[in-house]
């Protein structure tokens, strides 16, 4: 196989860290399209704010509970523990420090009174605790307020900003600089031609706080690949003060079209005496590739001018874009390099010749090592003999031998060769040696732990033998046992009253297509593709649409027109339409047949014929006059040897048929249903099917669902649950309304009762009890139950009750955000979702009311939402939400974008 020996150590190393960590940085950029990673510096970074209690002391945990407040954005609560910590222990060393946080806890709440409180707060700091007037972190913050301030219209706080400003106390805002970059991201992501006259502006600052800006800019030109962006960032890589800056630009040009990027790289290289610049041209190339970059580099490893440790970077990167592809955009960069889990792709055999050659020329042992490792990294047989002769080689450095013999493949090695290599080594070299073959057994990926297995239900349980068998497949004949035998012998029963003629007429001519007809039911009729029954509409496939009641023109009253088509032998195709205005060309028409003889063939058929062509038989079979198709449908739900979707179209038509049936005939097939939803050994889609089926049908069996309902199966009470739900009968309402009150409910079931109080049937009665227990509910996935049901039942009283949840000091923030989603469905106008954005005590809040907003999405939400964009002071939510607005065309939109980019 292809493993490789661990390499030995090295006494010379390329430092690739700077670079590594700028091409990881792109890689981020492109993978995600964010502003570029700030790494927490925009966090306060002062004496004060690094300040912690003695660890064990009184405030510590007090401090703690406080600090995670405020990271996970609940300012509200941050805030009041802050203050309570620095009234407790005011003689602590962190008490000067909690009224700082307890001011920055404020200024992200955001709403006006709490930025003036946050003014207030540090104004007390001041004067309790002198020392920190002139603390970094204090001033800044102190700063950020004066501004969130006056973007508000607050004259004293405008005027404070400026002598701020004039005095030199403004620092540069870390926070601001990235909501321009995410603005000015989404300003080119709308119109990147547009962009870059704001682009090249940008550009042209100089000053030290707009330089991760500058880079924004840059990415933003990188990723556009046109001639004006690779002008562009020439002229960047050339003037920028900020050598990251540069060094992102030269890095981006390798995507450049053209020849003369290469030589553009050159002339750089050339120009420029510093490391960084250098190292960008080179990584610059080799993410270029092909032909002329790999030129360039075999020029500057051969040039005596430059350093060694660049010669040898040039070496690396050249043999790097030998075996790697580089894709900067749209996407995430992929780079493959080396060897990947055994697989080492060749690298281009020319240049590994010409590595060699140098390899032999130069007396530099930084430039050999570089080759080595160059070469090794190709790989191929060629380089693998060239290295076997380095390591062979008894005049050569010891450590160069040591490193060509790490980058060989052990595969290049038969057992003679490690002889000759063993003997060949002193004995010094020997330990060396041997350390390092130890080395790969210690680094060796565990394989997976004895008896690691898939979880899989218990053996022999209901749950073990379903998930044990596909859809449709047939049970054993155990398992079958006279539940199978009884569905048998009802089918053969049907099939044998007399349609054995008439399958004999159909099936019976070979392949081709036949049709018949028969008398339809008095409340069936046709328009089209579909066949209406009722108050309901069928397509002919037998799937089921809504239906307004009225009949649509032109719904026609006649004959039931089945086609049974034949090919291989074997029915693949049944098709139904009501009395069609023609015979199709090259169908034989067997004319009328009786509707009870048709019933029973389409039955017979569901019963042996597979997918599709089973389910539609049973349509037009119901459709059938005068014609008793209970005990076929029947008999097709209870035979396990059909598939899941043939059984359950049955059931669902027993359902219908059951609100059809006499008396006594409802009573069997309503006790047949409860049979199978109760049967442990049935799987569990046809067990949910009956049980669904009992709770809408108007003729089941009710006690009986009600039995189920409060019975020990845990599953079947849940679904009678639901089937309940179903149901606008008053029992069922009265059931799910005790259900849900009933303190020895598990969470699961109580979840399942609170969402049939409120579907089709609910009642007044019904919200109003979800209401007036929402607070005494113990589970989460309750309470968030009831608000999912109230938003979508929607009205005024629920839409108020749930704005109210959504602004409630002691709810939860998940629950205030549920809330706040509900209140959105339940038809809330944006300046009540912009009302709780104004009221929300932390990120959560705030968030969940833009989404709202989002969601609304007229006119007048967008104008809320720009206007939250100027104003909002938690950084992550601003960019998030600068973000979403670039997606929006919206001329409003860019001109927010240019204002806050500081065009």
């Amino acid at each position: 196989d292809n493993v490789r020996l661990a390499p030995l150590a090295l006494e010379w190393q390329l430092d690739a860290e700077p670079l590594l960590h700028q091409e990881l940085e792109l890689e981020a950029l492109a993978a995600r399209g964010a502003p570029w990673s700030w790494r927490g510096e925009t966090e306060p970074r002062g004496p004060l704010a690094r300040t912690r209690p003695e660890q064990g002391s009184p405030e510590d945990s007090l401090y703690r509970a406080a600090r995670e407040a405020l990271n996970r954005g609940e300012y509200a609560r941050a805030s009041g523990l802050f203050q309570t910590l620095e009234q407790k222990y005011p003689r602590s060393r962190v008490a000067p420090a909690a009224l700082y946080w307890r001011a920055f806890a404020l200024y992200r709440a955001g709403s006006t009174e709490e930025l003036k409180a946050a003014l207030e707060t540090l104004k007390a700091q001041q004067e309790r605790y002198p020392d920190t007037a002139n603390d970094a972190d204090v001033g800044t913050l102190r700063t950020r307020l004066y501004a969130a301030l006056a973007s508000r219209g607050d004259a004293s706080a405008a005027n404070a900003l400026r002598a701020a400003t004039v005095a030199g106390k403004a620092d540069c805002d870390r926070e601001e600089v990235e909501v321009r970059a995410e603005a000015l991201n989404a300003l080119a992501q709308i119109n990147p031609p547009e962009a870059r006259p704001t682009l090249k502006k940008v550009l042209a600052r100089r000053d030290e706080c707009s330089a991760a800006l500058r880079r924004r800019a840059v990415y933003i030109l990188g990723r556009s690949g046109t001639d004006e962006a690779a002008a562009d960032l020439l002229e960047v890589a050339k003037n920028d003060p900020d050598p990251s800056v540069r060094s992102d630009a030269i890095v981006l040009m390798a995507r450049s079209p053209g020849a003369a990027t290469v030589k553009t790289l050159e002339q750089l290289f050339n120009e420029s005496s510093d490391e960084r610049t250098r190292e960008a041209v080179l990584s610059a190339l080799r993410a270029r590739g092909g032909p002329e970059a790999r030129r360039l580099l075999r020029a500057i490893v051969e040039r005596a001018d430059v350093a060694e440790r660049m010669r040898a970077e040039a070496i690396m990167q050249l043999g790097a874009s030998s075996t790697s592809s580089t894709d900067f955009f749209p996407a995430t960069i992929r780079t493959t390099v080396g060897s990947q889990r055994g697989e080492r792709p060749e690298g281009d055999p020319e240049d590994a010749a010409y590595l060699r050659g140098v390899y032999a020329k130069t007396d530099s042992r930084t430039v050999k090592a570089a080759i080595l490792s160059s070469v090794g990294r190709m790989g191929g047989a060629a380089n693998d003999q060239w290295l076997l002769g380095i390591v062979k080689n008894r005049e050569e450095d010891t450590s160069l031998r040591r490193e060509a013999l790490s980058r060989l493949r052990t595969s290049a090695l038969s057992i003679d060769d490690l002889g000759k290599l063993f003997d060949a080594l002193s004995e010094r070299e020997r330990g060396h040696r041997q350390a390092d073959r130890d080395r790969p057994v210690r680094h060796r990926s565990p394989g997976p732990p004895p008896g690691h297995l898939r979880a899989r239900p218990q053996e022999g349980s209901p749950h073990h033998e379903a998930a044990a068998r596909a859809p449709g497949e047939a049970v054993s004949a155990p398992a079958r046992g006279l539940a199978g035998a009884a569905a048998a012998a009802v089918l053969a029963a049907t099939s044998l009253a007399g349609q054995g003629g008439l399958r004999s007429r159909i099936e019976g001519g070979g392949d081709g297509r036949v049709q018949f007809r028969f008398a339809a039911r008095a409340d069936v009729c046709g328009f089209g593709s579909s066949i209406q029954i009722g108050r309901s509409t069928f397509f002919s496939t037998g799937s089921m649409s809504g239906f307004d009641g009225v009949d649509r023109a032109p719904c026609q009253r006649g004959p039931v027109v089945v086609l049974v088509t034949r090919a291989g032998g074997a029915v693949v195709g049944v098709d139904v339409e009501i009395a069609p205005a023609s015979v199709p060309d090259g169908v034989t028409d067997l004319g009328a047949v009786s509707a009870a003889g048709a019933a029973e063939y389409l039955l017979d058929l569901a019963g042996r014929v597979d997918g599709r062509p089973a389910r539609a038989a049973i349509l037009p079979a119901v459709l059938a006059d005068s014609s008793t198709v209970w005990p076929g449908l029947l008999g097709l739900a209870k035979n396990r040897e059909l598939s899941r979707s043939v059984r359950q179209s049955a059931i669902g038509w027993l359902g219908r048929e059951l609100d059809r049936l006499g008396a006594e005939d409802a009573g069997k097939v309503s006790a047949a249903l409860v049979a199978l939803a109760g049967d442990g050994d049935e799987t569990l889609p046809i067990r949910q099917q009956a049980v669904s089926v009992l709770g809408r049908s108007e003729r089941a069996d009710l006690a009986a669902l009600t039995r189920m309902a409060t019975g020990g199966d845990s599953w079947l009470r849940q679904a009678a649950i639901q089937g309940l739900a179903g149901s606008g009968d008053p029992r069922a309402r009265e059931f799910l309304r005790a259900a849900f009150q009933d303190p020895t409910l598990s969470e699961p079931l109580r979840v399942t009762a609170i969402r049939g109080l409120g579907r089709d049937y609910a009642t007044a009665r019904d919200l109003e009890l979800l209401r007036t227990r929402f607070a005494s509910l113990g589970s989460t996935a309750a309470k968030q139950a009831v608000l999912q049901t109230l938003g979508e039942q929607g009205g005024t009283t629920n839409l108020q009750w749930l704005l109210g949840v959504a602004t409630g000091a002691d709810v939860p923030a998940d629950l205030r955000a549920n809330a706040v989603e509900a209140a959105q469905r339940a038809g809330a106008t944006t300046a009540q979702l912009g009302r709780v954005y104004e009221q929300a005590p932390d990120r959560r809040g705030k968030e969940a009311a833009i989404g709202a907003l989002f969601r609304n999405g007229d006119r007048a939400a967008v104008d809320r939402l720009i206007q939250i964009a100027r104003s909002e002071t938690d950084p992550q939510v601003r960019r998030s939400l600068i973000s979403r607005l670039g997606r929006l065309e919206d001329e409003r939109v860019r001109d927010l974008l240019k204002e806050l980019v500081g065009q």
